[in-house]
């Protein structure tokens, strides 16, 4: 996750470290971690569409959950990726469960994550042509 300077240190009092906050394709599902504050795996043929983005759809900066417009998960206005899914999932958010259908992260690395789900969404596409 892409942290910027003023929230390292907070984040970092929480315990959310680079080694605990990601999203990294695993297999056919993307783990989006951030601490043990949220947990959710969303599988690679459920995103409609992802993007670069500013996240600021949804919010401006920080945490934010609407449930009509999504989860942001924003603390850098640096690598955000927006991802819309094609129906809502649900994770978990504070131990709590909450469903969204959007999903806006800082990532570092966020093109080359974009570039990867891209392949993965082409890739699957190519097996679901010929199989039929």
């Amino acid at each position: 996750m892409m942290v910027a300077r003023g929230w390292r240190l907070s984040l970092a009092l929480l315990g959310v470290r680079r080694e605990n906050a990601y999203a990294r394709l695993e297999g056919d599902e993307v783990d989006v971690r951030v601490g043990r504050y949220f947990r959710a795996r969303i599988p690679v043929s459920g995103i409609s569409l992802a993007r670069a983005g500013t996240g600021r759809r949804m919010c401006h900066f920080g945490v934010c959950v609407r449930q009509a417009e999504g989860l942001a998960l924003v603390a850098s206005s640096q690598g955000v990726v927006e991802m819309a899914l094609s129906r809502p999932i649900e994770a978990r958010l504070l131990g709590r469960p909450v469903r969204f259908a959007n999903l806006a992260i800082s990532l570092e690395g966020a093109q080359d994550f974009l570039g990867e789900i891209h392949q993965r969404q082409q890739t699957s596409a190519g097996r679901a042509d010929r199989v039929d």
